[in-house]
């Protein structure tokens, strides 16, 4: 759509394909951003907690994971600029700022292993990808290719504050079922598998409720999706 829209010289459409594009990953990659940060430690507990693993290697392997976590957005967004370059028939530019952010991943990798470890490694890798998305973004703002606009803005803004609800309802549930991540396999799974369905409802309802997102467009793309599954069933 990008490609056909550039080659027609539709620039405004293409930058709002860009933007709703951009909407729909961060609708569901903020909220995983958030869950993965507040939840690490039985995510961790739930996945490795058995044979030789013991706490020191949860502690560390959840550290890890909250550095990976925080690089989420960044990880997802390069995902929609990056065929902003393409649909134009440049792929020089990419290379160009990946090679650069390789060279940052090594710099970093070097810097933060000693003093944060093998968490440095994670850091290093989310701060690459973070200056990936700024050198993205920035290129494509210069040329007219992307442009925040004001819809996209108040959305991220709400699914912000949506995320932040969801994080203290899931805050609390540690506070609450921290002891069950203790116990049995079963037991740990299921309080895991609990929690993060209760996370995603009131994610959704404050979602809904602030009108984060247009409900017709949500309730489009997942029957449009069921509808595609059942056809190639």
């Amino acid at each position: 759509m990008l490609s056909r829209q550039i080659k027609a010289g539709e620039l405004e459409a293409s930058r709002n394909s860009m933007n709703r594009a951009l909407e729909i990953v961060m609708l569901f990659g903020i909220p995983a951003t958030g869950a993965s940060i507040i939840i690490a430690e039985p995510i961790v507990r739930v996945l490795y907690m058995h044979g030789a693993f013991t706490e020191t290697s949860m502690i560390a392997t959840t550290l890890a994971l909250i550095a990976f976590a925080a690089g989420l957005p960044a990880f997802l967004a390069v995902k929609i600029f990056a065929p902003g370059f393409y649909a134009a028939h440049d792929t020089k530019t990419p290379f160009k700022i990946a090679v650069l952010c390789v060279a940052i991943n090594l710099f970093f990798n070097l810097t933060l292993i000693h003093p944060f470890k093998h968490v440095g490694m994670a850091m290093a890798t989310t701060i690459a990808s973070w200056v990936n998305l700024g050198l993205m973004s920035r290129i494509l703002s210069k040329r007219g290719q992307f442009r925040p606009d004001a819809l996209l803005k108040r959305r991220m803004r709400l699914m912000v504050a949506a995320t932040f609800g969801m994080c203290v309802v899931l805050a609390l549930s540690n506070h609450f079922v921290g002891a069950l991540y203790r116990d049995g396999y079963v037991v740990r799974t299921a309080t895991l598998c609990g929690v993060i369905v209760l996370g995603m409802s009131v994610y959704g309802v404050m979602v809904i409720a602030l009108g984060a997102y247009d409900r017709a467009v949500l309730h489009k793309l997942f029957f449009m999706r069921r509808v595609s599954a059942r056809s190639k069933g």
